[in-house]
């Protein structure tokens, strides 16, 4: 695997988590320890998909290295573009100076292009919101607010309109994973084993022809260029609660693209998470929308992201009755074939 990452740059640095050495060096050879300091110990940070996230531990603080390589960290058969790391690394430098957005993610420490590698502050000890996924737990107050102030901000930051950006590979890999495989029944997915009596669900909207064309006409407006810096992947996988408050991470998926996008797979991931459907409208007015926002395509993108996660392979650990993904599916159905009507 080092070879593959090493055809990219020959001088490209291999994270290895056995290579505490290897890494006191490179960060030393950078000026991101001081003399005295040397990494006592590497471990996982977090349940990292795309790329491998370490804790790198200090005699007095730690810090969080992050590498893309050319696969997707948790299924390295898959290729992964490799630009990613490049595309996180301007999305950090671009709200540097707003203090306002910058705040709620880690700082960037340093980088290095040829390696795909990033260090960033380390914000402690903090657990992912995933748990919201179990039936017991729930936002807790002023979260939804803080996070949906955050990405209004974040989408009136006025960026320039670079090809980095365009973040063409994470894009098509999103396309795929949200807009066609859920809809082919030759996907490779055993529904059933899953959950039961979910291959009847997933039957039913893969033979839905109407439906399956609103989705394709909509992917396509999800891959439009566009002029908005998106986060990308804004769902609860993606915030952090940490002793100063909630933070956003992991914006490899950022690019000028809907703010729509966003709001989208927020909603989608609320509902995801059992709250009711007759609360979105309470999400969307606390969301600071722009004047060219339209709340029906955010909503489109929303029945396109509960389709991924309940009949596509990105699967969750989601605490519900087939039932209430069933009603989820149709409410799915009823928000993409709307955007036909825009």
């Amino acid at each position: 695997m080092r070879d593959r990452l090493q055809a990219i740059h020959p001088s490209a640095y291999f994270l290895d988590q056995a290579d505490t050495k290897g890494l006191t060096a490179w960060l030393r050879h950078r000026e991101l320890l001081d003399d005295d300091e040397v990494v006592s110990r590497l471990a996982p940070a977090g349940d990292a998909i795309m790329n491998l996230t370490l804790r790198a531990e200090l005699r007095e603080r730690s810090l969080i290295v992050k590498q893309a390589r050319p696969w997707i960290e948790a299924r390295p058969e898959e290729r992964g573009p490799i630009d990613r790391a490049l595309v996180e690394v301007r999305f950090y430098e671009l709200i540097a100076h707003h203090p306002e957005i910058s705040a709620r993610v880690p700082r960037l420490l340093g980088s290095n292009a040829e390696s795909r590698l990033l260090v960033l502050q380390d914000l402690g000890e903090a657990s992912d919101f995933s748990d919201l996924y179990r039936a017991d737990f729930v936002y807790g107050e002023g979260e939804v607010e803080d996070l949906l102030d955050w990405l209004g901000r974040l989408h009136r930051l006025e960026v320039p309109d670079e090809a980095l950006l365009v973040n063409g590979g994470m894009r098509e890999l999103t396309h795929h994973q949200v807009f066609v495989e859920p809809m082919d029944p030759g996907n490779g997915l055993d529904y059933n084993a899953i959950r039961p009596g979910l291959g009847r669900l997933a039957e039913a909207m893969q033979q839905d022809g109407a439906f399956w064309r609103a989705l394709r006409a909509l992917g396509l407006r999800y891959m439009a260029p566009g002029r908005t810096l998106v986060h990308g992947d804004f769902f609860p996988g993606s915030f952090l609660r940490t002793d100063a408050g909630v933070r956003v991470i992991d914006p490899e998926f950022a690019h000028l693209g809907m703010a729509e996008w966003d709001v989208g797979v927020f909603l989608a991931h609320f509902l995801l998470t059992c709250h009711d459907a007759d609360t979105i409208p309470q999400v969307l007015d606390a969301y600071p929308a722009g004047p060219d926002f339209d709340p029906a395509v955010a909503k489109g993108f929303a029945g396109a992201e509960l389709v991924r996660r309940i009949i596509g392979p990105a699967q969750l650990p989601i605490e519900t009755e087939l039932g209430h993904l069933a009603s989820l599916l149709d409410l799915a159905r009823e928000w993409v074939r709307t955007t036909q009507l825009n």
